[in-house]
This record gives C-alpha cells, structure tokens and sequence, in this order.
C-alpha cells in the first residue's frame, strides 16, 4: 500500500483544531502542522498527488475552519494559514471562487492584517478579463478603499487588479458609478491616496486611447491632476511629475499634457532666482523630467526645447545655482540626454552648456566629480549606431576636460579600489575605448597602458568586473577597426585576459598575496 505522508499530517492538523478551548500548545501544534501541510501541497503543483493531499484535507478540515484561523493575533499562524488556504484554493477560477467563497473574500479584503488582505486580492485576481463574465462590482468599492492602506503591497497589489479589471469596458463603467466616485472624492483628501487615485487612472487610461478619452470623458480625474501643475502646494507640483512622466508614454498622454500647457508651470520654477527649500525640490525633479522625456521617441524634444527654452535654463542653474543638489540633478540630466544619440546632437547645437558641464567637472571636488564622472560615462557609453558625428562630439567633450582631471586622473582613482570613483572612472575608459580617437589617446597614455595589462591593479570583486568589461570591449572594438590602433602584441595579452576571465589570478601572483 502506498505510503501517503499527508495523511499524519492533516490528521494531526485536526486533532489540534478540535480542541474547543485550544491551549497555547494545542495553537503551536496547528502552526506546527499547517506549516507541513503547506510544504506538502506546494511540493507537488502538477502532481497528481496534489489533488489527493487537497481531497484528503478538505474532507477532513472545511475550508471555513481555515479562514477562522486568519482572524489569530499570531502572525505566524496567520502567515502560515494563508498560505494553506491559498494552496488548496489554487484549482478553483475566479467564476467559483465568486460564487461558493464571496463571504471570505470580503471579510480578507476588510481583515486587519496586510497578509489576510492580500490572499483576498491574490484570489479575485484570477480574474480574466478577455474570457471571464464582468468582475463583481460589489469588490469594487473595497478595492477602492484599500488604496489608503499603509503597507504598499497591498496599494500596488489593489491597484493592478483594478487595472487589469478595466480592461472590460463594462467593469470600467461599474468603477465609476457615483458612489465610487463620492468614495474616490473622500479618499482624495488625503494627498498620499490622492496621487495613488491619479496613478490608478492613468494606468487604466494608457490601455489604449479609447480609454483615456473614456477616462477624460466619463471622470473629473484628469481635469484635477492637470491642476496639480499650478497647485499653491510645490510638493504636488512634485509629486505630480512622475504622474506626468508615465502619461508621456504614449502619443495621446503627451499631448494631453500640452494641450493643458503642464510644461511652463515647471519652467517658471526653474527660472525662479531665489528659490525656497520646496522650489529647489521640485527644480531638482524637474530638469531630470524634462531630460527623461528625450527616451520617448513620439516626444519632439528639439521642439519641446527650443519652445521652452530647456537648454538655457540648464546652463543658467548649472552656473549659478548656490545649490549643489541643483547643481548635481542638471549634471544628471545631461547624462539622460547624452545617453541618446538625438540627445548628444542637440547638447552639441548648444555648445556653451556642454563647455560649462565641462568646466564644472575641471574645478569639482571628489563628489561632484563623481556626479560628473557618471554623466560623461554616460556620453561616451557605447551605442549603435556610433556614427562619424557621435565620434566627434564625444572627441570634443574629451578635449575640453584638462589633462589632470582626464585619462591619467581616471586610472589613478581606478586603481584605489573604491566603491564609488573607482566604478565610475572605469565606465568612462569603456566608453572612451569604443571610440577610435579614445583608443588612440589610451595607447600613446603609458599610466594607461601599465593599468591595463596589470592583472593585479584590482582587488575589488566590482571593480574586477569593470575592469574586465573595459578590456573586453578595448580587444573587441580595435580588432574589429579597419585600421587597429594596437599592436598585434598587445591584442595577443588582451585575448589571453578576456578567455582567463576577470578573477584569474595565476599561482605565482597567488602565493604572492597569500605572503602579503
């Protein structure tokens, strides 16, 4: 006869369940079991022995005896609790668990504990809006109401189920009835659940335009996030701009976000000439806003700049803002715009931002520099296509940087070994290494020719990588140049160091350390 362990198991589970008044060692035994039972259900998902661990279990304990338990004070009976129940729930679509489980599945949506809640949501999230008969509407409002839960999980987990709920038109039209509205309305006075609300809706509306003109039409939603651009209140202003940022992921969001004319509010605010601490925060978020739009290919940037002015008022907060953290996010944002080819060429155009850039860098201190130091990585980072224009803007960007602060300072601060600098110098020589006129500058460099063939310059597992990478895309880039700047020589010790990996280290130069 086959042996079945789950029998025992379970077996034991109701012997501790029966007791009616349970002792604290009749409650260990039930956590002691449920945490066996749920291991042996989550053994076998696609065994056939799940679906008799499941019968036996269920015949044995109903499941209402197991959704008692989530109302505990012990949160590691509750913990284990759920997912037993969760478990032997799994089989079951949404259409069952609707109608045989919709009493629990409330009062999990309403329980006190963040685990019972999310079993309720992780269960109604088998629902599937391309096959399933319209999401109950009397969910709804509770899901609405869990968007002011303290624990994020259960925001982010409540959020996506309404999304993808709305993917059904008629479950769209469910969620904004007028009493779901009057619930949104009251929730909206708090300004944390108030930004969760928008995001909601801007999730739903980016499903398709149809959508979002559904969304516009039918909810004052859009009408009041598009005031928060003007709001009295400058941590909305800020609060708002990731908002925005997301609705710019399609055509119609972001011409949405023009057609209200969002974008000079937030100019204004860079051209403020005395800012207070919120105006510097916003400032700050701002200019990196604007830069993240370049990575958006339907966004005209040439046009959105000229229009207002973006590259000017850069240069102007690059210079003379008496904020570093203003000084570090413009610096960041070139970094944004430098990354994209379109980007780089348009930074070229205007020609004294970049000079400035540069000239912040030549007189920075340690960590500004790395600020610097991490934008410029991102101007000579590597992509396709390069083309002969790329080559040359980033051959001028290299020859503005004064010669203690470029290639020898870089290998020197490589070589220290830190976290930070080190990292990043390494990122910038990569980059430099794509490029002919780089390679060429490398070569002639002794500091960094000696670095390069060092196997021993760097200790630290990170950098050991970065330095491998460099060496990799050095060997690889010049080998494939129609003209070669190195030597075949050198290439042989390259290939040697690529095949080795970035952690070998040979006996000798091992005994050596073990002595150290």
């Amino acid at each position: 006869m086959k042996y079945e362990p789950w029998k025992p198991v379970v077996d034991a589970l109701v012997a501790a369940l029966s007791h009616s008044e349970p002792t604290e060692a009749d409650m260990q035994a039930v956590v002691t079991q449920l945490a066996r039972l749920g291991d042996l259900l989550q053994a076998h998902p696609n065994d056939p022995d799940n679906a008799s661990i499941r019968s036996y279990t269920l015949m044995s304990v109903d499941l209402p005896s197991f959704f008692v338990l989530l109302g505990s004070n012990q949160p590691t009976l509750v913990e284990r609790a759920v997912k037993v129940i969760h478990l032997l729930l799994r089989p079951l679509n949404y259409t069952a668990l609707d109608q045989d489980y919709r009493e629990y599945i409330f009062q999990g949506l309403q329980a006190g504990n963040p685990e019972t809640v999310l079993l309720g949501i992780r269960e109604l999230s088998k629902y599937d809006p391309s096959s399933d008969p319209a999401f109950g509407p009397y969910y709804l409002p509770w899901l609405l109401k869990l968007l002011e839960s303290d624990h994020g999980e259960v925001v982010r987990a409540s959020q996506e189920l309404l999304v993808r709920v709305c993917q059904q038109p008629a479950n769209f039209e469910n969620l904004i009835t007028t009493d779901n509205q009057e619930i949104m309305a009251a929730l909206m006075k708090s300004s944390t659940v108030c930004f969760r609300i928008y995001d909601l809706f801007v999730d739903i509306a980016l499903q398709s335009s149809d959508q979002f003109e559904r969304c516009r039409a039918e909810t004052v939603i859009f009408q009041d996030l598009g005031q928060e651009a003007t709001s009295d209140d400058l941590l909305r202003r800020l609060s708002a701009l990731e908002v925005y940022y997301k609705l710019c992921e399609t055509t119609y969001g972001y011409a949405f976000l023009q057609e209200l004319n969002i974008f000079p509010a937030y100019t204004e605010l860079l051209a403020d000439p005395e800012p207070r601490l919120e105006t510097i925060l916003v400032q700050c978020s701002a200019v990196q806003f604007f830069a993240r739009l370049i990575d958006y290919d339907h966004v005209d940037f040439a046009q959105l700049e000229a229009s207002l002015g973006l590259f000017d008022l850069m240069q102007t907060l690059l210079t003379t803002s008496p904020t570093q953290d203003v000084k570090n996010a413009v610096v960041i944002a070139l970094g944004i715009l430098g990354l994209r080819n379109r980007g780089l060429i348009l930074l070229n155009n205007h020609n004294k931002l970049v000079a400035d850039f540069v000239d912040e860098y030549n007189q920075s201190d340690r960590q500004y520099a790395l600020v610097c130091l991490q934008t410029l990585a991102k101007i000579f980072e590597p992509r396709d296509p390069i083309t002969e224009k790329i080559c040359h803007i980033t051959s001028k960007v290299y020859g503005r940087i004064r010669a203690t602060k470029a290639i020898k300072q870089w290998v020197t601060l490589a070589k220290m070994d830190m976290d930070d600098i080190s990292p990043a110098c390494l990122q910038v020589l990569e980059g430099m290494a794509v490029y002919e006129w780089g390679r060429k500058i490398m070569q002639r460099t002794h500091e960094f020719m000696t670095y390069l063939l060092d196997r021993n310059s760097n200790r630290n597992y990170i950098n050991k990588k970065w330095k491998y990478s460099l060496v990799n895309i050095l060997h690889e880039k010049d080998q494939e140049a129609a003209s070669p700047v190195f030597e075949n020589s050198v290439h042989q010790l390259l290939d040697k160091y690529v095949k080795e990996g970035p952690f070998y280290v040979n006996r000798e130069a091992a005994v050596m350390l073990e002595s150290q």
